[in-house]
């Protein structure tokens, strides 16, 4: 599907806080045979704001839903920690990754800062 929509010029948007290297690989591959341009963008706030970030979405009438089905997956703070830890490692592996600093209710920031990335890679 993503080839498909690639071809068609659109462009895709594949979220992932799952630190999958191979899967960012494929990704990247997709947009290489298709013509299509690739950029990795990693939106980043501290861990523990991330962590209490996470458990604020539970309020969110538009995102709790979404929260109970990401909570079943995650076994408490220790691992919403360790899968921080796991993406901040895989930029190691990841050179060509732009990190977007974010902060909680900045999304007009956040917004400003993934267009001028994205723009910066052109």
């Amino acid at each position: 599907m993503v080839a498909e929509h690639l071809r068609g010029r659109h462009d895709v948007i594949a979220p992932q806080f799952l630190a999958r290297e191979r899967f960012i690989g494929e990704l990247e591959g997709v947009a290489a045979r298709t013509g299509g341009s690739f950029h990795e963008l990693v939106l980043l706030d501290s861990r523990e704001n991330a962590i209490t970030r996470f458990h604020a979405r539970a309020a969110d009438p538009e995102l709790s839903a979404h929260h109970r089905e990401a909570s079943a997956m995650a076994e408490g703070d220790a691992h919403l920690g360790r899968m921080y830890d796991d993406l901040v490692a895989l930029l190691e592996h990841r050179p060509r990754a732009t990190v977007v600093r974010t902060s909680a209710g900045d999304l007009e920031g956040a917004y400003r800062d993934v267009l001028a990335a994205v723009d910066g890679d052109r």
